[in-house]
């Protein structure tokens, strides 16, 4: 699509709302490419479906060709059911917030809005590659099957990888933990993981996210994943992460509808 205008949906919390703020503000000061229509909704679960009646209402009206999905993944099947509503179809950016760019949510979307999601939901993703990360040889799988003696359950790495982070977070915090002991002593831990780790790269040295490495994806309904199940996010470049700063410019290769 040559002239996208680009639309974004997000909670009015502070903390969503700062996120966004300095991502619209790098988008147009440094790649002159203003936000076209932005809706702030309100984070509570009833009224999801009003909400997103009226942010799709004025995302329309607005001519948005791309919407930014930087909201949770229930607002983002509500948005598509009522695009589908006004026979509005736009791109769907997904950008990994609020495990947006897991399959099962984006089946979650399937199932409830087809033409929107199938073909359209494209963008980045920081989780790790599923077969590494499920696999029977793989660090999660070896750790709590010498504990267990089971063989972990499948999706179960990201329980194991949280456990792991919020570990070396105490051992970092040191003896005496307080909140000043734990900031200093995580940001004071070296990168972990890889390019190619099933969970990335890990960084708490900067301000805002241990996760320092994204991929590209995009949404194959017909695609089989690691479970078994049709639907699937396909990762461009064979999977491989890329660093602010690393990314080409290359047109995203991206299967066509």
């Amino acid at each position: 699509m040559a002239n996208r205008k680009f639309a974004t949906y997000v909670p009015n919390n502070d903390g969503y709302q700062r996120c966004v703020n300095i991502s619209e503000t790098d988008l147009k000061t440094i790649y002159h490419v203003p936000i076209t229509s932005r809706y702030n909704y309100t984070l509570d679960v009833s009224q999801f479906p009003s909400e997103a009646a009226k942010g799709i209402v004025q995302f329309h009206a607005a001519g948005a060709t791309t919407i930014i999905m930087a909201c949770d993944p229930y607002s983002s099947l509500f948005l598509m059911q009522q695009a589908d509503n006004q026979q509005y179809h736009p791109e769907w950016l997904d950008i990994g917030v609020a495990l947006q760019d897991s399959d099962s949510f984006a089946r979650l979307w399937e199932s409830g809005a087809q033409d929107q999601s199938d073909g359209h939901v494209f963008g980045m993703s920081q989780l790790g590659d599923e077969a590494a990360a499920n696999a029977k040889a793989g660090e999660a799988n070896t750790a709590y099957k010498a504990a267990s003696g089971k063989d972990l359950p499948l999706g179960g790495y990201a329980i194991y990888a949280q456990l792991i982070s919020m570990y070396n977070q105490l051992q970092a915090g040191g003896p005496t933990l307080n909140i000043t002991n734990l900031a200093s002593g995580s940001r004071a831990l070296p990168t972990a993981g890889g390019p190619t780790a099933p969970f990335g790269t890990w960084s708490f040295a900067h301000e805002h996210t241990a996760i320092i490495d994204s991929k590209e994806v995009f949404w194959d309904s017909k695609a089989i994943a690691v479970d078994g199940k049709a639907g699937n996010y396909i990762a461009t470049y064979g999977g491989q992460r890329f660093q602010s700063g690393q990314w080409n410019n290359d047109e995203p290769p991206i299967k066509p509808e």
